[in-house]
């Protein structure tokens, strides 16, 4: 299903004192991807496209989001953006996945998560979460299983440092799955647990959000723009760059997010720090430094 949700600027100019009617140019129109990643993080997402594009209104004019609405996978999502067709944008962490070309896109790499998309909350039944602990050795810890959506980066990562993982075609699946002691936990970013949780809650499986345990790993996005649509590219590099300097970009984090920080600072989890393979050693230890360096006063992390 395809939804579209237009903001337009009026259609008619002024033209000396005739005033005849002229039509402007259509707006600019985005195709874009609203079911990239889990549901905690739509509305950011979204939000982010919305004030990247309002940014550049003045030099860029009015334009229209055409929202592509419909459930597919990861490598379904990445093969429509290259093609440029049903999708223009799309949030990825990794542009890998069968058929898939990273030549097809322009990404840009912003820090629009600030570095909290891989730190993961360790999600469990909210009976059973017995056999996680404060301080449990990582040996102990990576016994345990993990659930993960199939076709997520993640599960490279999970798996490289030995972590068994259970996996789901479909994300709706994932909780109660969990719920039925499929697996031990889901390790969802700290940014979309929240809503992962009440919204189970909501569904009759109450599962928890654990204050003892979390992982981490480096985990940069990048906002994923068809190769056959250059000027939107340059229209939203344009649009984050001003939102960063003005310090609203950082508003709208707040507003999703606020949560985090307070939550991190009250719990103060065993935090495992687990390297990302797809990035090389110079790129994890440098994002793994930034992260230590805003949160790691907060954390109790462990390599």
């Amino acid at each position: 299903m395809v939804k579209i949700r237009c903001a337009l600027l009026p259609v008619w100019l002024v033209i000396g004192l005739t005033m005849a009617p002229v039509a402007l140019a259509e707006p600019m129109e985005v195709k874009y991807y609203s079911k990239g990643n889990s549901p905690g993080l739509w509305p950011y997402q979204e939000a982010l496209l919305v004030l990247a594009l309002e940014k550049t209104r003045k030099d860029f004019g009015d334009y229209k989001i055409t929202y592509f609405e419909e459930s597919i996978s990861s490598a379904r999502a990445k093969k429509e953006t290259e093609r440029g067709r049903l999708i223009d944008v799309h949030y990825s962490t990794a542009w890998t996945g069968l058929f898939v070309n990273a030549d097809n896109i322009i990404q840009l790499e912003y820090p629009i998560f600030k570095g909290l998309l891989g730190l993961r909350s360790v999600i469990v039944r909210e009976r059973g979460s017995g056999k996680l602990q404060k301080n449990l050795p990582f040996d102990e810890f990576r016994q345990l299983s993990a659930g993960q959506g199939a076709g997520w980066v993640d599960i490279n990562i999970l798996e490289n440092s030995g972590i068994r993982v259970v996996k789901s075609g479909i994300f709706n699946n994932l909780v109660p799955m969990l719920f039925a002691g499929r697996y031990d936990y889901l390790p969802l970013s700290i940014l979309e647990t929240k809503a992962v949780v009440d919204g189970a809650k909501i569904r009759g499986m109450p599962i928890v959000q654990s204050t003892d345990a979390m992982l981490f790993y480096p985990l940069p996005i990048a906002v994923c723009i068809s190769k056959s649509n250059p000027e939107l590219a340059k229209r939203l590099s344009q649009g984050f760059e001003r939102a960063l300097a003005d310090g609203s970009l950082e508003s709208v984090f707040a507003e999703h997010f606020g949560f985090v920080e307070p939550w991190l600072k009250k719990n103060a989890p065993t935090t495992y720090v687990i390297q990302n393979p797809l990035l090389d050693e110079p790129s994890n230890q440098r994002l793994t430094g930034a992260f230590h360096r805003q949160y790691g006063s907060w954390l109790k992390m462990v390599k």
